[in-house]
C-alpha cells in the first residue's frame, strides 16, 4: 500500500521514464545523513554494518517507479551514493567518547547531541546508574584493590581512539580465574568502536 502512495506521487528524481541519480542520492541524502568512509557507510551512530540494508531500502524506494533491471538499478545507485557521500576520514577526538545516546567528555561534561565519528560504542551514558557491583565484585576477587586501579585505567586507555598512551597490561595466574573475562570484555570495546 505505501508503495502505491508513492507511485501517485511522483518523486522529484523520477522524470517519468527514468530515474535521476543525483536527485535520488540527495534525495535519500536528505532523509538519511550519511558519509561513506572507506567504503563504509556511518551515520551519527556509527559504521552502517550491512550495505545490503540501504539497497535494500534503495530497492523499495524506486520499485513503484522502475519496472526492469530494479535490482541493478538499485546497486547502481548504492555505488553514486558512496561517492555522493565520500568523506575522508573523521579525525579522532582524543577529548571524548561518543556513546549510544551522546558524547562524554573527558571534562565530565556530557552533551546528548550526535556526531559523526567513526569510534561509537554502542552502550549509553548514564550518570546516576548503580555501581557495577557484579563487576566490582569479580575483579575483586581476581584482583589486589591497588590493581583494580590500574585496570580501571587500562581500561580507560581502550576506550580512547589513540595509541598516546601505549600502555600493555598483563593479568597472571592460575587458569581458571577469570583473567579470560577481562579480555572479552575488552575486545568487547574494541570491537564495538569499530
Amino acid at each position: 500500500m505505501e508503495k502505491m502512495e508513492q507511485a501517485s506521487q511522483p518523486e522529484t528524481w523520477f522524470d517519468g521514464n527514468k530515474v535521476n541519480d543525483v536527485l535520488f542520492c540527495e534525495d535519500f541524502l536528505a532523509g538519511h545523513p550519511m558519509k561513506c568512509i572507506h567504503g563504509t557507510f556511518f551515520d551519527v551512530n556509527g559504521a552502517i554494518g550491512d550495505a545490503e540494508q540501504i539497497k535494500a531500502e534503495i530497492y523499495y524506494k524506486i520499485a513503484p517507479y522502475v519496472t526492469s533491471g530494479i535490482a541493478k538499478k538499485a546497486s547502481t545507485l548504492l555505488d553514486a551514493l558512496r561517492i555522493r557521500c565520500y568523506s575522508p576520514p573523521i579525525p579522532y577526538q582524543t577529548d571524548r567518547i561518543h556513546v549510544a545516546n551522546g558524547t562524554y567528555f573527558l571534562s565530565g561534561d556530557f552533551s546528548s547531541q550526535k556526531e559523526f565519528c567513526m569510534n561509537r560504542l554502542p552502550v549509553r551514558y548514564a550518570p546516576d546508574a548503580p555501581e557495577p557491583s557484579q563487576w566490582l565484585s569479580f575483579v575483586g576477587q581476581l584482583l589486589e584493590p591497588e590493581d583494580i586501579t590500574t585496570l580501571q585505567e587500562f581500561m580507560g586507555y581502550v576506550l580512547q581512539p589513540t595509541t598516546k598512551g601505549q600502555k600493555m597490561m598483563i593479568v597472571i595466574g592460575k587458569g581458571g580465574e577469570g583473567k579470560s573475562r577481562i579480555g572479552r570484555v575488552l575486545r568487547a570495546f574494541q570491537t564495538a568502536s569499530r
